[in-house]
């Protein structure tokens, strides 16, 4: 393995689809292109601006509204000039493409993730509630450029959602954070696979009486940030992937995306940056691995 001021040197100065394979040869390489330092001296050497501003005049009469957006900006929105029109478009390099109109509901949040950078290659997933736990699902495909409806997704009588609008993407797949009377849990929707399941949070912040949870994205991986009620303790659970460990019985040889296995913890007080309590946290105490049920 090549030294890491070699590795920094070398990947600071590779384009992002480079950068994005090097990743995934080993955990010292992901590791190395999140930290700060790197971030910093890639953006300096490839001249690349990271966050997007999306404004659209409203002098040509035509009203925009973004319904889904990823990481590489491109950008899926609902256009009305007169009539209803829905794209794709990635503004920094000014292309666009109409896909065809998903079905009724255009309060349905939607939710889009990218499989493939080149050929570009991705799927929107449309959740269309009806009540707080029948979503009725349709999903749409780029590579042969239709909408599909899928089976509905029921969740138990007991289990609703927290945020219907709120989902992170990592690896292909979807996360949201469930609620079961009074603990809290994580559905996943794979979009390789078109199957759902659900996942549990760590015991210790899995009771919503004592603390407040929510889903984020550290150094590529699904993130659980939960606060104490009664402290201002905030505590950073880390969620580890292994290469064709799944999830579920289906098993795909060529499928690349990562699958949940264990979370690891990290603590942090109110004075730490949260990017700094998972894994090289300020703290003495060692962050410790809790094996999932």
């Amino acid at each position: 393995m090549a030294s890491y001021d070699v590795l920094f040197e070398i990947l600071s100065r590779s384009d992002l689809e480079t950068m994005s394979k090097c990743r995934l040869v080993s955990r010292e390489c992901n590791a190395l292109t999140y930290t700060p330092s790197f971030m910093r001296s890639h953006c300096e050497r490839t001249n690349t601006l990271c966050g997007h501003i999306f404004y659209v005049s409203t002098q040509s009469g035509a009203f925009w509204r973004i319904l889904a957006v990823v990481d590489i900006g491109l950008f899926f929105c609902r256009v009305r000039d007169p009539g209803i029109k829905y794209l794709v478009c990635k503004p920094t390099i000014c292309q666009w493409r109409l896909i065809p109109a998903p079905g009724s509901g255009d309060s349905s949040p939607y939710f889009m993730t990218v499989l493939k950078s080149k050929p570009l290659k991705f799927k929107i997933l449309r959740l269309h509630p009806h009540g707080l736990c029948n979503f009725n699902c349709e999903i749409f495909y780029s590579d042969v450029w239709f909408w599909k409806q899928l089976d509905d997704l029921i969740l138990p009588d007991s289990q609703s959602l927290q945020d219907q609008r709120h989902a992170i993407s990592v690896c292909g797949r979807l996360y949201w954070i469930t609620l079961i009377q009074y603990e809290y849990g994580i559905l996943i929707f794979d979009q390789d696979k078109e199957n759902w399941e659900v996942n549990q949070v760590p015991d210790l912040c899995k009771n919503r009486l004592f603390y407040d949870i929510k889903l984020s994205v550290y150094g590529g991986k699904v993130a659980i940030m939960g606060k104490r009620r009664d402290t201002e303790t905030v505590e950073v659970w880390v969620l580890k992937y292994s290469h064709g460990d799944g999830a579920t019985s289906e098993s795909d040889d060529d499928n690349e995306t990562s699958c949940p296995r264990e979370l690891e913890k990290s603590k942090t007080g109110k004075d730490n940056a949260i990017g700094e309590a998972a894994g090289k946290s300020r703290s003495k105490k060692r962050a410790r691995i809790v094996e999932l049920s």
